[in-house]
């Protein structure tokens, strides 16, 4: 009888409250693992406005169950997304930020085929709020229709190789477009990208606009007059005529590199007529390297008066002196370059050709407001104090960069009490102490190890594919540059002595990596130095074996 009550000890009553506590734990943790889930899966959320779905192997537009009419940015570069239909976008009306670049790369291949991106026509219509798209690298033939609120457009390595008027769009609000790689040599399309005259129509905030690397042959016309930065770097634009800039008074950066480049080059291959920059007032930055050019129209640069910014390397400038072979440097339109402050020269050289001399022009001395002067890679054996004579009427100039040029005659004494300069660049070059003893300053015991160097060090020294020493030296220069620097990394320095650094007691920076230099270091070789706060003598091979070094 004992035994028979045992089995009915849970009465239903109770078996019934242990199930409802149980469902209720039940409930309240799975309302805690839905709130630990992330609101917006498969996808990253930063609250309740961007959603990041980034690179997470998508091949369409995600739909969510948690509302997205509050979201304002949608990530979704880096997919597999090929098809955007009209209803893609319909739950973010909110939406003013949308990323779909690199979808559809040229390289990628769809049952055998290139991989190409369609866009329905209404897809982006509802996004009524819409301020700036990004659709680069999807492989895109047609613009789709867009609505006016867009600010800015990115359309960079596409297959938009026909750019008709924008029928359906209305894009007076747009300041910012990027069109470039629409046709290279990395996204061939064996043919030039054909802007129609009409293309820029009622585009009248337009602020930016980058057309590099489509192969065009001439500048696109009737260019919005509010344009303040234009890119055509890269192009086949041989021939530019007066009034292709027409209009653009308000253009402060022109970027025309490698615009003109020519395949044989002869001497009037390109030509910019004197008239070519007319009305560009407001220009500041101007960006003419890489065109082949022989030579520069004296008037060309007269209508450029705020002009601060030149880029000229990568030509052929280089004119040859002709009483000992020199190299001269300088064109007679930097007469009206009252204002400019920094200018490249570099690479301005004749093939298989090593100048004797370097010479500046007196065309430099119109230059009063120049700050920085580069003329790197130019092949020239030689600096002399007629060589930089025009310089020294320019008051401002604080950095001068000679890097790169086979220099093995130099007095550094030219650079010397120029107290305006901050920067003097004369590394990678065949620079030596001209003007040192024939034997370095040490004492006999020292001069057996001299001979020999410290044990296991590499003499060839340490070249620039070692990054963590580009990364050290780069580091050093950063720290270096609020101060006065001398700059004579990778020459052929092998003694130093005081007499080297004559004339730069206010040298703060100084920089011997890389060259070969073999003795032992006491305090004498930079006593003259006295604000000197930055030393740089690594990858030599400095003897420190010796009780007296650097004291």
């Amino acid at each position: 009888m004992q035994q028979s009550s045992d089995r009915f000890l849970f009465s239903p009553q109770s078996v019934s409250e242990g199930l409802l506590r149980s469902l209720t734990l039940l409930v309240s943790q799975l309302c805690f693992a839905t709130a630990a889930f992330p609101a917006f899966l498969p996808c990253n959320n930063q609250g309740k406005l961007t959603i990041d779905c980034s690179a997470h192997g998508l091949s369409k537009v995600p739909q969510f169950l948690t509302p997205t009419h509050e979201v304002t940015t949608l990530l979704l570069n880096a997919n597999h997304i090929t098809q955007i239909y009209n209803k893609s976008f319909s739950s973010f009306p909110s939406l003013r930020h949308l990323d779909l670049d690199w979808n559809c790369l040229q390289s990628q291949k769809i049952d055998h085929t290139d991989c190409l991106m369609h866009i329905e026509h209404g897809a982006f219509l509802q996004l009524t709020q819409l301020e700036e798209l990004h659709l680069r690298g999807n492989g895109l033939k047609i613009i789709s229709p867009l609505l006016s609120s867009l600010q800015s457009l990115n359309l960079v390595y596409n297959q938009l190789q026909f750019w008709k008027p924008p029928k359906m769009f209305h894009l007076g609000n747009l300041k910012t477009l990027y069109m470039d790689g629409n046709c290279y040599y990395k996204n061939k399309c064996h043919t030039g990208v054909h802007i129609h005259k009409d293309f820029f129509a009622g585009m009248n905030e337009l602020r930016n606009l980058s057309l590099g690397y489509n192969n065009l042959t001439e500048v696109p016309r009737n260019l919005p007059p509010s344009l303040e930065l234009l890119f055509l770097h890269y192009n086949q634009i041989q021939s530019m005529h007066p009034g292709d800039f027409s209009g653009l008074g308000n253009l402060t950066t022109l970027d025309l590199q490698t615009s003109a480049e020519c395949i044989p080059c002869l001497p009037g291959s390109v030509n910019l007529d004197s008239d070519l920059f007319a009305n560009l007032s407001a220009l500041i930055w101007l960006y003419l390297n890489d065109n082949s050019l022989f030579s520069l129209n004296k008037s060309l640069f007269v209508p450029l008066v705020n002009l601060e910014v030149l880029e000229l390397s990568n030509n052929f400038l280089a004119r040859e002196t002709d009483n000992d072979s020199g190299l001269l440097l300088g064109e007679p339109t930097f007469h009206s370059c009252v204002k400019l402050k920094n200018l490249n020269l570099s690479f301005t050289y004749r093939k298989n050709t090593t100048f004797h001399k370097l010479y500046l022009s007196d065309d430099f001395i119109h230059m009063k407001a120049l700050e920085k002067l580069t003329i790197t890679g130019c092949f020239f054996q030689s600096v002399d104090e007629a060589s930089i004579r025009p310089l020294a009427k320019l008051l401002r100039l604080n950095r001068i960069e000679l890097r790169l040029n086979f220099i093995n005659k130099l007095n550094l004494q030219l650079f010397a009490n120029k107290t305006s300069l901050k920067y003097i660049g004369l590394s990678e070059n065949e620079i030596t102490c001209q003007n040192c003893r024939e034997f370095p300053g040490v004492t006999s015991s020292h001069r057996k190890l001299l001979s020999f160097g410290p044990a296991g060090m590499n003499t060839t020294g340490i070249q620039s594919d070692y990054p963590q020493e580009q990364q050290t030296f780069i580091s050093m220069l950063h720290r270096c540059s609020p101060y006065k620097m001398l700059n004579l990394r990778k020459n052929n320095l092998v003694f130093i002595q005081p007499e080297l650094f004559q004339g730069f007691e206010d040298i703060e920076c100084l920089i011997l990596c890389h060259n070969s230099i073999s003795q032992a270091f006491d305090r004498n070789q930079f006593t003259n130095l006295k604000d000197l706060k930055f030393l740089d003598v690594s990858y030599n091979r400095i003897n420190l074996y010796f009780e007296g070094a650097f004291f």
